[in-house]
């Protein structure tokens, strides 16, 4: 895993950004995390997100039972992306799309082929309206990934960014009654 200054310097050149000095707050443990998040209840896996363009995170010392030291750097780094995408395309609301790239560029590709597998297995692959729409839930995160990379494999990142940049996708990418995806 590359140090933070590395992982800054590689997503603001890739998505032609700058920011200025990120704030981090880091909790000592995933139950003061979710408290000062105003999460009490939410689920292990979550150990970290952005407010007010800081991130906020479980310390890498002590993650919980559903993360070690570098999958909390990762986090770190997924985080740091939403910021730069945020400094993108502002209008950026689709979660598919959010998550994906934050997934992408940090390396967090472990559990993709793995929650595919299930997805296909379980038929619980979701449909376009849950994939265009704001709902995050599961298979958001794997499903934008697997964009994400496709996109970049077929035409690069310059052109991901571009996309991105000047697109905004609550206008473009809509879906009918019958879960049709329509561009316009």
């Amino acid at each position: 895993m590359r140090n933070a200054k590395d992982n800054f310097e590689r997503i603001t050149s890739l998505l032609k950004v700058s920011s200025n000095q990120i704030h981090v707050y880091l909790y000592p443990d995933l139950t003061a995390y979710h408290q000062a998040a105003g999460w009490p209840d939410m689920q292990d896996w979550m150990v970290g997100h952005i407010a007010d363009g800081a991130i906020h995170i479980v310390s890498p010392t002590n993650p919980g039972p559903m993360h070690d030291f570098d999958s909390i750097l990762k986090v770190a780094v997924h985080e740091f992306v939403h910021i730069a995408a945020e400094i993108l395309n502002p209008t950026m609301d689709r979660p598919f799309i959010v998550e994906g790239l934050a997934m992408y560029l940090a390396g967090q590709n472990e559990n993709v082929d793995l929650a595919a597998r299930y997805m296909l297995s379980a038929s619980s692959i979701p449909d376009v309206a849950t994939i265009l729409g704001h709902d995050w839930g599961i298979g958001i995160y794997e499903v934008g990934y697997a964009f994400i990379e496709f996109i970049v494999a077929e035409f690069g990142m310059t052109s991901w960014c571009n996309f991105m940049q000047t697109l905004m996708f609550s206008r473009f990418l809509v879906c009918d009654a019958t879960n049709s995806m329509k561009c316009g």
